[in-house]
């Protein structure tokens, strides 16, 4: 089940996995190769909430991840019912633990880099799931948090 649920992420994360949080007002850091931008909480929340997109860091990560706005805003904004039980069994087994290392080899908190990267992650998706449901927009918000916030880096 939690590969399944897996496979539905990649369709969100993969423009979350061109990008790294960054400094608190600028959440998330867009490393293009060329140049890094950044992009702000509210507007990945507008983005979220209305399709509008008011940042050209993230209408370049969007028309770099290969599929469309609408599809990015659908990725990133679907939730899944998940066991929060479940869902930490698998972070903290093998596979979990591969699965988390794949994830984070283009995400990593600012600080910390990638020394935090695996924790920060595992920490953020377990957060989400607490209450039943899980999603990539959900995901990003608690590594905000979490990663600005000192608990996790």
């Amino acid at each position: 089940m939690f590969t399944r649920l897996a496979a539905g992420f990649l369709a969100g994360a993969s423009l979350a996995a061109l990008a790294a949080p960054a400094e608190a007002a600028t959440p998330v850091r867009w490393n293009t190769g060329g140049a890094v931008w950044s992009t702000s909480l509210s507007a990945f929340k507008t983005f979220l909430s209305s399709g509008e997109i008011t940042d050209r860091a993230l209408l370049a990560g969007i028309n770099g991840s290969g599929w469309t706005a609408e599809e990015v805003q659908e990725g990133l904004s679907k939730t899944y019912s998940v066991d929060v039980v479940g869902v930490s069994r698998f972070l903290y087994s093998d596979d979990g633990v591969k699965f988390l290392k794949d994830q984070t080899r283009s995400y990593f908190p600012y600080w910390k880099m990638k020394s935090t990267a695996v924790v920060a992650l595992r920490s953020a998706i377990i957060l989400d799931s607490v209450d039943g449901s899980l999603s990539s927009a959900g995901i990003m918000k608690f590594l905000h948090s979490s990663t600005h916030s000192g608990r996790i880096c």
